[in-house]
């Protein structure tokens, strides 16, 4: 029964180390993906398709589809 106690803690200490180190390279995935389209969205804000993207307002829904 000891035995499985500290395999038990062992086991949830692990798991949650796991947990937190994936949530830490999803957060960096997630900054750097917007990092990205920030300045995509700033590059054609300069160029000529400036109009069609706020007309579609394409780059605002692919970004929040990704960041769902």
């Amino acid at each position: 029964m000891l035995l499985y106690k500290k395999y038990a803690r062992y086991h949830s200490q692990s798991y949650r180390a796991y947990l937190y180190y994936h949530s830490e390279i999803e957060l960096i995935i997630v900054l750097l993906v917007n990092k990205i389209f920030v300045k995509l969205y700033i590059f054609l804000w300069n160029s000529k398709i400036r109009d069609l993207i706020i007309r579609e307002n394409i780059l605002f829904r692919i970004v929040h589809t990704i960041n769902a």
